[in-house]
């Protein structure tokens, strides 16, 4: 599921991955951490939210609908993501 896509109304490319877990694919805050691009994984809706918000707060480009549409699926996603887990750590 992608909630943001790279255009000219978003700075961030976010999207649930199979793999279990958000993708903000491309973080700029991944390229200043270890200095080239690279990608930002969140366990979490609340993660990944929080980690949206900080791309705002630096003057990014977040699309409203996607923190919207976070929340929205934010049950449905989470319990996902816990079951993922904990089928892969048993």
């Amino acid at each position: 599921m992608s909630y943001a896509r790279l255009d000219f109304s978003s700075s961030v490319n976010v999207f649930l991955d199979c793999n279990g877990y958000f993708v903000c694919e491309l973080c700029q805050f991944s390229r200043q951490a270890i200095g080239e691009v690279g990608d930002f994984h969140a366990a979490s809706t609340d993660e990944i939210v929080e980690h949206l918000e900080a791309h705002v707060e630096a003057g990014g480009l977040v699309p409203r609908g996607a923190f919207e549409r976070l929340r929205e699926d934010q049950e449905e996603n989470d319990v996902w993501l816990r079951d993922l887990w904990r089928k892969r750590t048993a």
